[in-house]
């Protein structure tokens, strides 16, 4: 007998997935980021000072896969750099593919070829996520350093449509490309492709503030989160009253990093998120043992009693973590006023938006 089809509402039944993994600290969603090369120059890039770390082999990756998937991981990001550098890059998508993963992809999109677009044809990723820098050549040159990377990006994403693949678009709010986000949001609605762009920039890995020169002023990004709350009514009125739910921020890791979430740097060191530090050499231990050990650790820790985020209720507006701390003020227990000062604003566009009779007085 043919049961009847049952349809399910997938973002409801990931956030109860997740939800639930936090509890029971199952490492569900991970991130590889496969290198640190790219072929793009990016100005904004927290990478930028960071390219030549040394490499694991294919035969590690694969290994690694192998014990993610084990402990549980069902949502796997291939992440850089751009991953697509790599030449092995095939057999380890391969590899997640056939795990029964649910495999993202970050990727530029400009070396996206014949091979590559076959391989994605015939084993279709969850989610292909291109990075948009800009609607002119010109705006693409001064962001990527590149003049050819325009064609060559919106060529291959008019590929993947044409492909029906799952592609989905992004892009930074930069002072280079601010004044055609729009045009980058019409071109994603006329291709019917999810879109989604982010105005916060951070410092290098290594703690140097020159990719911060590209952010936006806070006028512009004011107004982008603006636009942003009144093209979606519906998404932030269903946040209005979870806000009040949400518990008072303690632990210096607000988020699922080191209880549900975790990366895998180039050099194989697992670490809580691609941002913060490496904890655990993946060559020579095994993922189960830095998961229940070190990165339960780091996950766990307490916000000191004067820190100024001890207490905050914002998270889901705030950039700011032990991670994006240590990046911009040499210290995870720092605080970036820039980071606070924007999310102060966000919260309060957020609250403009809101009948007034919701309020509460």
């Amino acid at each position: 007998m043919e049961l009847p089809g049952v349809q399910v509402d997938y973002l409801a039944w990931e956030r109860k997935v997740c939800s639930q993994a936090v509890k029971t600290r199952l490492p569900i969603s991970g991130s590889l980021s496969l290198t640190n090369k790219c072929n793009l120059r990016c100005v904004h890039c927290y990478l930028q000072n960071s390219r030549d770390v040394a490499e694991i082999s294919t035969q590690a990756w694969l290994d690694i896969i192998d014990q993610v998937e084990h402990a549980g991981c069902l949502w796997l990001l291939l992440t850089g750099g751009e991953p697509l550098v790599r030449k092995d890059f095939p057999e380890i998508y391969m590899h997640a593919i056939q795990k029964g993963m649910l495999v993202t992809v970050f990727t530029n999109a400009t070396l996206v070829d014949d091979a590559v677009v076959d391989l994605w044809s015939k084993w279709p990723p969850f989610a292909i996520e291109v990075s948009l820098y800009g609607f002119t050549e010109e705006t693409y040159r001064r962001v990527t350093g590149s003049s050819q990377a325009k064609h060559k990006c919106f060529e291959a994403v008019e590929r993947l449509i044409r492909k029906r693949l799952p592609v989905r678009l992004k892009s930074m709010l930069l002072q280079q490309n601010a004044g055609e986000l729009a045009r980058l949001e019409e071109y994603c609605k006329n291709s019917g492709i999810h879109f989604r762009s982010d105005p916060i920039v951070s410092p290098t890995q290594d703690g140097c503030t020159k990719p911060c020169e590209s952010q936006c002023r806070l006028d512009t990004i004011s107004d982008f989160y603006l636009q942003r709350m009144r093209k979606r009514p519906d998404i932030w009125m269903n946040q209005f009253h979870k806000i009040e739910k949400l518990p008072e921020r303690k632990k210096l890791f607000s988020c699922g990093a080191g209880k549900a979430s975790f990366n895998v740097f180039p050099n194989g060191r697992l670490s809580l998120c691609i941002l913060d530090k490496p904890l655990y050499d993946l060559t020579c231990g095994t993922f189960k043992d830095g998961w229940n050990g070190v990165c339960e650790e780091r996950g766990s820790l307490d916000l000191p009693e004067n820190h100024p985020c001890l207490g905050c209720r914002l998270m889901m507006f705030c950039s700011h973590c032990a991670p994006m701390a240590k990046m911009e003020t040499g210290s995870e227990y720092g605080f970036s006023e820039r980071l606070c000062k924007i999310t102060r604003e966000c919260f309060r566009i957020y609250k403009s938006c809101i009948p007034k009779h919701l309020l509460k007085p």
